[in-house]
């Protein structure tokens, strides 16, 4: 590697190296965006491009079924100064991971924090499975029809925004 100018000549440098080094593996289509959202995060300079690229980092490590490590990036893009939809966006993630690892109670409780400041379809049917989730494990009608309510909110979100 050469001495590198700025964050963007460090960026092309490095993207080159992972570029070159697939080429000669196999390597999925999750592997090659995990390393190109860590790329973004670490020369993200802007805290709203930084909150955005480490939940799309998030977001590919549970693709990939690391969850732990998508929880604390996640949790480092929750702390960032960025956005409402920024913010919504890390916390949807955040709570389809802790489903993932059955920390349901977490997953509600964060859900229910973010749901007094932000509402979006994607949020509402994360909250549904939250509520979904913690019905099967308890046998509770109650929070069954949580679930059913947060799901055909979201429906009608989608249908008042026209967003999928």
């Amino acid at each position: 590697m050469q001495p590198v100018e700025s964050d963007d000549d460090l960026f092309e440098e490095l993207w080159a190296v992972v570029v070159a080094g697939t080429e000669t593996r196999a390597s999925g289509e999750h592997e090659l965006a995990l390393v190109a959202h860590a790329l973004a995060a670490a020369v993200a300079v802007e805290p709203e491009e930084r909150a955005w690229a480490l939940t799309a980092l998030g977001s590919t490590l549970r693709a990939l079924e690391h969850q732990h490590e998508a929880l604390q990036v996640l949790q480092v893009s929750l702390g960032i100064d960025a956005s409402p939809k920024a913010q919504l966006a890390a916390s949807t993630c955040a709570v389809a991971v802790l489903c993932d690892l059955g920390r349901h109670e977490e997953a509600r409780s964060l859900g229910e924090r973010v749901r007094a400041r932000h509402v979006d379809a994607t949020f509402l049917r994360a909250l549904g499975r939250v509520y979904f989730e913690l019905s099967l494990n308890q046998d509770d009608g109650t929070l069954r029809s949580l679930s059913d309510s947060y799901f055909r909110s979201a429906e009608l979100e989608e249908a008042r925004t026209g967003s999928v």
